[in-house]
């Protein structure tokens, strides 16, 4: 059954978010101090360097040994560049966006690619772990 973690520095995420409902355990890590947000566990983290190897040190606490992270580009790039992570799943449109947030760099691994369409689906393994 999966387990939702939730970073949340200072647990902006509204309680009537669909995220927390029944259908999965679900834990915030965050610098706030609050001991539940809507049935969620809080789990207090410090959001300063390494933050890659603090989070997969308490899935390890717990005995979670596989993690997918659905992040934006700054989230994604801290286990990068902490190399925390086995392998990216890339889907890249056609479009070319001139303005917004950059996506994560990756700049190792065995690549694999496969045209679906128009789009490309990009699998990368890291050769580093």
């Amino acid at each position: 059954s999966p387990i939702r973690f939730i970073l949340d520095k200072t647990l902006r995420t509204p309680v009537e978010s669909s995220i927390f409902n029944d259908s999965a355990r679900t834990f915030i890590l965050s610098e706030a101090n609050d001991s539940d947000r809507n049935g969620a566990e809080i789990i207090p983290i410090k959001f300063t360097k390494q933050l890659g190897q603090q989070i997969c040190d308490l899935l390890a606490e717990r005995a979670i040994q596989s993690l997918i992270v659905e992040g934006g580009a700054k989230t994604l790039q801290t286990f990068i560049d902490e190399n925390l992570w086995d392998e990216a799943l890339i889907f890249k449109g056609e479009a070319v966006l001139k303005e917004g947030i950059e996506a994560p760099n990756i700049t190792t691994g065995a690549t694999f690619k496969t045209q679906i369409g128009s789009d490309t689906f990009i699998h990368i393994k890291n050769n580093l772990v």
